[in-house]
């Protein structure tokens, strides 16, 4: 699948694709055919970060929560005894 259309409105308006930071994430399609810019394909991947959540097309959340807690572990460590006040590792978790 081409993208001449976005890329000629992008144009129009002064801004340019960057086809080595896009990047496609199919859900539910059954389309095959990959998703090209004018200057070559866009890589098709099948989870990302974004605004701190992990998206992905499996549609799982799991992933998600993972890294959540363990950044709350990370966050919690570096506050030290101070910060916990009686908040033992296991009621992180």
């Amino acid at each position: 699948m081409k993208t001449t259309r976005l890329e000629t409105v992008a144009a129009g308006t002064g801004l340019q694709i960057n086809g080595t930071n896009t990047k496609v994430m199919r859900l539910k399609n059954e389309n095959e055919n990959g998703v090209s810019l004018m200057s070559g394909p866009i890589e098709e991947v099948s989870e990302f970060t974004s605004l701190g959540s992990v998206v992905s097309n499996a549609g799982r959340t799991e992933e998600d929560v993972k890294l959540k807690l363990g950044r709350v572990k990370v966050a919690f460590g570096m506050m030290g005894v101070f910060g916990m006040m009686g908040v033992q590792s296991e009621d992180i978790e």
